[in-house]
Parts: C-alpha cells; sequence; structure tokens
C-alpha cells in the first residue's frame, strides 16, 4: 500500500470525500466463534465420557487378571480332589464374562466416539483457519484505516505549512525590499528576520537536543516543506 500520495495526487483528492475500506461483519466472525465454543464444548463432553469408559475398561482388565489369578489357584485344588471349590469356579467364570462383556463393550465405545470425534475436529480446525483468515482481514482493514486517516493529517499539514511559508517569504520579501523604509527601519527588518531563522534553526534541532523517539523507515515518504500555495 501507498501511504502517501504526491502532490498532484493529493490535489486530485481535494473534493473527494475519504473512501475507507469497510471493515467485514462482524456477525460472521461471531459465527464462526459461536460455532467453534459449541464445538468444544462438544469435544470436552466427548472427552470426559471417553476418559469414564477407558477408567472402565481399565478396571474390568484388571478384575479379569484377578479372576484369573483366584481361578488358577483354585482349579489346582479341583485337580487335588477338592470338588469344593467347583461352585467358586463357577461365580468367577460368571464374573468372567461380565468383566469381558463390560471391558470389550467399554472399548467399543471408546471408538464410537474417537470416530464422532474426527469430523467434529476437522471442522473446528476450519473454524480456527477461518477466524485466523478474518482476524488478520480484521487487522489490516484497521491498519488501512488508520495510516489513511494519518497520511491525510500529514499532508494537511504539510500543505498548510507550504502555504504559511509562502505569506512567509511574501512578507519578508516585501519588507527587506524596504519600501517607504529609511536605512535604520530596514536593518530592523533584516535583524527580526535573522532571528526568524535562528527560530527554525532551534526548532529543526529539537529532535536531537531533546531526544524526541524516531523512525527511520524507507516505508515513510519524505514531505519538504516548500513557500508555495495551491493555485
Amino acid at each position: 500500500m501507498n501511504i502517501f500520495r504526491s502532490k498532484q495526487q493529493h490535489h486530485e483528492d481535494q473534493g473527494d470525500t475519504a473512501t475507507m475500506t469497510a471493515e467485514p461483519e462482524s456477525a460472521e466472525r461471531m459465527t464462526a466463534l459461536s460455532e467453534m465454543d459449541k464445538i468444544q464444548r462438544e469435544l470436552d463432553r466427548i472427552n470426559a465420557d471417553r476418559a469414564q469408559l477407558e477408567a472402565l475398561a481399565s478396571r474390568m482388565s484388571a478384575r479379569l487378571m484377578t479372576i484369573d489369578q483366584e481361578s488358577a489357584g483354585l482349579k489346582e485344588k479341583l485337580v487335588t480332589g477338592d470338588t469344593t471349590v467347583t461352585e467358586t469356579l463357577d461365580r468367577l467364570d460368571a464374573d468372567r464374562v461380565q468383566a469381558t462383556r463390560k471391558r470389550d463393550g467399554a472399548l467399543a465405545a471408546v471408538s464410537t466416539l474417537q470416530a464422532q470425534m474426527v469430523p467434529l475436529q476437522r471442522r473446528a480446525r476450519e473454524l480456527a483457519t477461518q477466524a485466523d483468515l478474518e482476524r488478520q482481514d480484521a487487522e489490516v482493514v484497521a491498519f488501512e484505516k488508520k495510516a489513511e486517516q494519518l497520511s491525510r493529517e500529514i499532508i494537511a499539514g504539510w500543505e498548510t505549512a507550504c502555504v504559511k511559508s509562502y505569506e512567509l517569504v511574501s512578507v519578508i520579501e516585501d519588507a527587506v525590499a524596504g519600501r517607504g523604509l529609511d536605512a535604520e527601519h530596514r536593518s530592523r527588518v533584516l535583524g527580526a528576520n535573522e532571528r526568524l531563522n535562528g527560530y527554525f534553526l532551534q526548532a529543526g534541532l529539537r529532535v536531537v537536543n531533546e531526544g524526541w523517539p524516531r523512525k527511520e523507515s524507507h516505508l515513510f515518504r519524505r514531505l519538504n516543506i516548500q513557500p508555495a500555495r495551491p493555485r
């Protein structure tokens, strides 16, 4: 973007109202953010359910290991002729069936939840990309608006300075010409002009003497003040 127009372009724009780039509709951005929030809440719910199911599967796996260990010991007794363990083994077998079913069911449910998360995560990434693009668009629009405003203020100040310089030079030239002034008064005019030169010299040194923060950038087009005025 060319921030600063030439003097000719500036005068061509004088009669035109400044046209600012329209800001994007915030409703679209809010809709995307709202959908992202809704998806995130759904993902949080699924993750919570998945954590509970994984914990259940883990408990059932641990229960199955305990059942196997107990059953192994009882089966050794059964081999030696201790038939009193038969009822306990039957109960452990029933417990094994229930624990296996719960574990397998929990793992299947976890797989189902993970499958449900895939499209939600994909849509969340799409919305995040969209929201980031909209954020960047908004930042560029804000930059363009602010840069346009500052540029026009600078150009207006520069034009005022040029016109005032033209008027000042005209006043000085008339006075120095000394029409109707004797030598003493012309000398006073020249002395006043020297004081004016001192004012400008002091003003020009303020940036250095007072340590003004400065920006050195090739992006800024300097405008030299000249004693001139628009026709």
